[in-house]
């Protein structure tokens, strides 16, 4: 019904190479206060046969000629089975495709990630959020600074391309966390391959993180989602002039952007003034 010509999705990481999106499973069992998957899906975790789920992929290559494919399910490797049974069918059939998905560092190893490898997951992407394990815990992320380490190891030594993706203005965030977020920013630049970048915390409604703007003023009593909200400094930061951020007095927006990007190397510095 739609001409697909028309829509330009790219490959993760490969700007001239057309892909489709495709999902095998929806929703998140995770527990992170900033994510609006979890207000919407409430913790529930639905997923596709993956025979049926490759018929999909195998009639969207046959069908239209689509041999990348961005596999947009909210965390691909949360269920460890369905994954394996993915990339083993992918492998039986012969279907000779490029893919990305957005995984989670405390649920792949070393098999698993050879294993989407040889099945033609070219691209991956991390949710890491932070470098502290303080920060990690209030945000109930579930996962350590330990762990990210590992994953972002092991996907380099496997030579799968990635994102470590980071958030910085968290509630209750210090200097010295940031600093932590900072110095693991740099370390994961540092591999081949790699993108890290970050975001300020948006607030979502539904989310733990809504109820503690609220608590703590961060957003007015009256404030309302029915309500247009614009701010233009946000298009200075680089981020959603059209959603809130989490703002403190005591590390505001501004402070926070200009520290990261001193921290950055001269190269990335230059080419960040230049695209600008």
């Amino acid at each position: 019904l739609f001409d697909l010509k028309r829509y330009k999705t790219c490959l993760h990481g490969k700007k001239k190479i057309p892909a489709f999106r495709v999902i095998s499973s929806r929703g998140c069992p995770c527990k992170c206060i900033f994510c609006s998957i979890t207000a919407l899906q409430k913790h529930k975790f639905r997923k596709r046969s993956p025979e049926l789920f490759l018929d999909e992929v195998s009639y969207l290559q046959k069908t239209y000629g689509y041999n990348a494919f961005l596999f947009d399910d909210d965390t691909l490797t949360i269920d460890r089975d369905h994954i394996v049974d993915i990339c083993n069918g992918i492998l039986r059939r012969r279907l000779n495709i490029r893919w990305s998905a957005l995984a989670r560092v405390n649920n792949v190893d070393g098999d698993i990630l050879s294993l989407m490898k040889a099945a033609g997951c070219v691209y991956l992407m991390y949710g890491v959020e932070s470098g502290s394990d303080a920060m990690l815990t209030r945000i109930k992320k579930g996962i350590t600074v330990a762990q990210a380490m590992k994953a972002i190891e092991m996907t380099a030594e496997i030579g799968i391309p990635f994102d470590a993706l980071f958030m910085v203005s968290f509630p209750g965030e210090t200097m010295q966390d940031l600093r932590k977020t900072i110095d693991l920013i740099n370390k994961f630049s540092s591999y081949p391959n790699s993108r890290t970048p970050y975001a300020f915390t948006c607030i979502y409604p539904g989310t733990e993180i809504e109820r503690l703007a609220y608590d703590q003023g961060v957003l007015l009593k009256d404030f309302s989602w029915n309500t247009p909200y614009v701010k233009p400094l946000y298009s200075v930061l680089g981020t959603d002039p059209f959603s809130p951020c989490w703002e403190t007095p005591l590390l505001p927006l501004e402070d926070i952007k200009a520290i990261i990007f001193k921290s950055r190397p001269l190269l990335y510095k230059t080419r960040h003034v230049f695209h600008k």
